[in-house]
């Protein structure tokens, strides 16, 4: 079986969680919601090894305990797939200053990211991959996503600003060590 944890509308996984049966954006897009359990992702309804393979994209920094989370889908999942948004390179209050709304409506059409106050941590690509491995995953691949512009103009991805999420495929060790507590990061910080 497969999980997917802070679904939102999206409907791959036999088992979609979200913390509320219809998330805000739901209303907005006139979207049908697609979630079956309502949990936090810190403390999961399930039993040991549940699912095959677990997702749990674009969640762990709206998180206040992200690391619980973490152990959570180790104890839970055999294989999972984590995304992070990567932060932008540009400064805070570049994107909202003299010319916002012509900003704003570029973004809106590029489908950048956005910074926005509910995401509670900013994360070190490093760092993490390194925690995920101290936690007994063995990291498979690490890969970028980008804004869909990249599509038609192929140059862009090497532009920091076009650049979405890192994606962490990982599956969990023969023995996991010390997932329950594992050893904080250095640097995983506060947005």
């Amino acid at each position: 079986m497969k999980l997917n944890i802070g679904c939102g509308a999206d409907e791959w996984g036999d088992v979609r969680l979200d913390v509320t049966r219809t998330p805000a954006y739901h209303h907005r897009s006139g979207g049908s919601p697609t979630v079956n359990i309502i949990a936090d992702a810190q403390h999961l309804p399930f039993k040991e090894d549940s699912f095959e393979e677990l997702r749990i994209h674009e969640v762990l920094e709206h998180l206040p305990n992200w690391r619980r989370a973490v152990s959570e889908c180790i104890r839970v999942a055999e294989k999972i797939s984590i995304t992070v948004p990567i932060q932008s390179y540009l400064p805070k209050h570049y994107l909202t200053s003299i010319y916002a709304p012509t900003i704003n409506n570029f973004k809106l059409i590029l489908n950048l990211p956005k910074r926005t106050k509910e995401h509670l941590w900013q994360f070190n690509i490093k760092i993490l991959t390194t925690y995920l491995h101290n936690c007994g995953l063995n990291i498979e691949k690490v890969t970028v996503t980008y804004s869909p512009i990249v599509n038609y103009f192929k140059l862009l991805k090497y532009v920091p600003l076009f650049k979405r999420s890192w994606c962490i495929i990982a599956t969990r060790g023969k023995n996991p060590k010390n997932t329950h507590h594992p050893t904080e990061p250095k640097k995983a910080f506060k947005a």
